[in-house]
């Protein structure tokens, strides 16, 4: 059997297996290889596989790559300690709180505020939620869904963790200060809001580097002060790859070509909900019928029943200032109809945080500008090891339209920057002339 290997030996076979050699690994790798489970080593397969189709392998990626399905877990993502003072809390994690008043309930339970002082007049320092039992929510589930939420709260640098009192689990986490999204608050600026999206694509792109996907991301799951925006709701973020099935996500939103959320696509797919919220005045809505499709048995694509959803359309299709055409070239990015040829989360980081630093006093955004950060970011041509990681084929896309508009200007005996100039300012019109008819659909209650 290969696991009776020796670590060294089987770190050989088993690359040797996903169509790698004459490579060198690390003892620290090898030692990886050797205690990978098999969800893991068909993520490594698969990472392996993308890296040689984009010419990227080689001893440092490869490196990454097994470093990347090696398991993080966090110690303090495992169950607390917990000790009472009358309305004092305190948790062998390093957090400790007064009970404050309710703040608002959901599926999964209530959520409390948790004050560092006795007084509820202090802004919270941290938001505890209790879950509720109820059918088909068994102590085992609701200990797993505390575990996920303090686990990637964690990962983004917060303080996390869980405890069960009386055979009710509650999970603390570090408070996010500010509102949950609405569709009716737009920020004031587009430096603002790009700002807030680049704080946003920041927090999904750390996940998404963990190896996680978060799955039920949606307005009501994110909490914006001014140019901050903070992920939330953890409870259904799982590994890459999982075969599970019994996470919970929102049907409604889902991407109907996928179903379950089971990949890095899927999130990208559900962001653009919250492109069109932070952007609210360039989109406008009317109702729509929406098919589903779920994972059956064996993995089978199955049909599920039509959901009543919402379309998404580009209201403001004249008169667009650069700043709007910045806008919904992101939401176009997030929202493409085939998964791999959505952009990424760094793509989208970077895409929004060099854009907000363009943007002028004025709360404009110089056209060339926006041209050079376009196609660097979002539409650029070219792979990185991250594309290869991730299975994102967006840049193929680009180089190939590239390719065809170099020929067509070949013809004409154009030079090579002219026939790159012509491709994007054609791409351009292009998008702006369907912006107005491209659609998406969302679920307004969630």
């Amino acid at each position: 059997m290969i696991e009776e290997i020796e670590p060294e030996s089987y770190a050989v076979v088993l690359l040797e297996t996903m169509g790698v050699t004459n490579l060198n690994v690390s003892d620290e790798d090898k030692a990886i290889l050797k205690n990978l489970s098999e969800l893991k080593k068909m993520r490594l397969n698969l990472s392996i596989s993308a890296l040689k189709e984009s010419c990227q392998l080689n001893e440092a990626t490869l490196s990454i790559a097994i470093n990347r399905v090696k398991s993080k877990k966090s110690a303090n993502a495992n169950e607390s300690t917990y000790e009472l003072f009358s309305n004092f809390h305190k948790l062998n994690c390093g957090i400790s709180y007064y009970l404050g008043d309710k703040i608002g309930s959901g599926g999964e339970g209530a959520v409390y505020a948790g004050h560092s002082e006795n007084s509820c007049a202090t802004t919270p320092a941290y938001s505890v939620k209790q879950y509720n039992s109820r059918d088909g929510f068994t102590i085992m589930m609701m200990k797993a869904h505390a575990r996920r939420e303090a686990k990637y709260a964690q990962c983004l640098g917060r303080k996390a963790g869980w405890f069960i009192n009386n055979g009710k689990v509650t999970v603390v986490s570090e408070w996010q200060d500010g509102n949950v999204m609405s569709e009716n608050e737009c920020p004031s600026t587009y430096k603002q809001a790009f700002s807030r999206l680049a704080n946003y694509f920041k927090q999904l792109n750390t996940l998404h580097l963990q190896g996680c996907i978060h799955g039920d991301l949606k307005p009501i799951n994110t909490i914006v002060k001014d140019d901050n925006a903070s992920l939330i709701d953890f409870g259904g973020a799982r590994n890459i790859y999982t075969k599970k099935t019994n996470c919970p996500f929102t049907v409604s939103l889902v991407d109907p070509n996928e179903g379950v959320p089971r990949s890095y696509p899927c999130d990208m797919y559900l962001t653009q909900f919250i492109a069109a919220y932070n952007f609210n005045q360039l989109f406008a809505i009317r109702d729509e019928i929406k098919p589903q499709f779920f994972i059956g048995e064996n993995n089978n694509r199955v049909s599920g029943k039509a959901q009543k959803g919402v379309v998404y359309v580009v209201k403001k299709s004249e008169n667009q200032t650069v700043a709007d055409k910045a806008a919904i070239e992101l939401w176009k990015a997030l929202s493409e109809e085939t998964g791999s040829n959505r952009c990424t989360s760094e793509q989208a980081y970077e895409f929004c945080s060099q854009i907000a630093a363009a943007i002028d006093l004025n709360d404009e955004l110089n056209p060339d500008t926006f041209e050079i950060i376009l196609n660097s970011t979002l539409n650029r041509n070219h792979f990185t090891v991250e594309d290869a990681l991730r299975g994102s084929k967006r840049p193929l896309k680009f180089a190939m339209q590239t390719a065809d508009e170099t020929n067509k200007r070949s013809a004409c005996g154009k030079s090579g920057f002219a026939q790159i100039g012509f491709y994007h300012t054609t791409a351009v019109k292009k998008r702006k002339t369907d912006g107005a008819e491209e659609i998406v659909k969302m679920d307004m209650n969630p």
